[in-house]
């Protein structure tokens, strides 16, 4: 709510100017349809997204549905952004480091299916004592 009324009012503020706002989604699927934007886009994310979706079977519930949100919330990106710019990544960096640290938690330990490191051995700390 707050970000729409702080936008009118720099709208308002700004009306002259060329509003940058608008949907990029031309400019982005030509981007994503060449290979040689690909090196850029996918290390704008830290390179996380492929190995987070290749182990996603280590991934429990709980980040699978983390991981699918911010699937379903790509194409938004897709539509404002310019995905060729690292900025617009950043507010995925955190999202797709917890998964990808999830991952690698587990297959250091060995599990196919995990969760939250340390959640496990909390629970049994709880039911043990």
């Amino acid at each position: 709510m707050y970000w729409v009324v702080v936008r009118w009012a720099i709208g308002r503020r700004y009306a002259g100017n060329l509003d940058l706002t608008y949907p990029r989604f031309g400019q982005n699927i030509h981007e994503i349809v060449f290979p040689h934007h690909w090196p850029q886009m996918f290390s704008a994310g830290g390179f996380l997204l492929i190995p987070i979706w290749l182990e996603r079977r280590r991934l429990g519930p709980e980040q699978r549905t983390l991981l699918y949100a911010c699937l379903v919330c790509f194409p938004i990106t897709l539509w404002f952004g310019v995905w060729t710019e690292s900025r617009v990544w950043l507010e995925w960096t955190l999202p797709m480091s917890a998964l990808a640290t999830v991952e690698a938690v587990g297959w250091m330990r060995g599990e196919e299916e995990g969760g939250w490191p340390g959640k496990a051995e909390d629970a049994n700390e709880r039911e043990g004592a």
